[in-house]
Formats: C-alpha cells, sequence, structure tokens
C-alpha cells in the first residue's frame, strides 16, 4: 500500500495548509505519519540520528504555535 493510499490527501493538506513547508519537512512528517522511529527516519533519509534531532527542531522553530498543529495530525 503507498502512503496515498493510506492517507489520501495528506501531501496536498499539508502543502496547502502550511505553504512555507519544504518538501525535506514535507517528507520528514509524512514518516513520521508512518510511525517510524527517529532511527528509522534517519535510515531512510540516509542521515544520522543528531540531523534528525536538529530537523525536528528547525520544524518547531519554524513553524512555532502550528508545529502542534501538525504534530497532532500526525
Amino acid at each position: 500500500m503507498t502512503f496515498d493510499e493510506a492517507y489520501p490527501n495528506y501531501y496536498n493538506q499539508l502543502k496547502k495548509g502550511i505553504p512555507e513547508l519544504t518538501e525535506n519537512n514535507i517528507r520528514f512528517i509524512m514518516l513520521q505519519k508512518l510511525g517510524l522511529t527517529p532511527a528509522e527516519t534517519a535510515n531512510v533519509l540516509g542521515i544520522s540520528l543528531d540531523a534528525i534531532k536538529k530537523n525536528k527542531q528547525r520544524l518547531k522553530q519554524k513553524l512555532g504555535d502550528k508545529y502542534d498543529r501538525v504534530m497532532e495530525i500526525i
């Protein structure tokens, strides 16, 4: 099953609802939506676990109050 089959229009809703998200931000959020652990996410993206932690911090800083809303829909 593809991500779009499991979560129809999720990508489009993120893109439309929070236009400041980059493709990398959306990719990270979608992997979180799939329930991957930080270690699994790092493995899929080919980056370190520290980079995952920094990515999450930057995303939280970038979105501010919207971050909680994004994490709620995950």
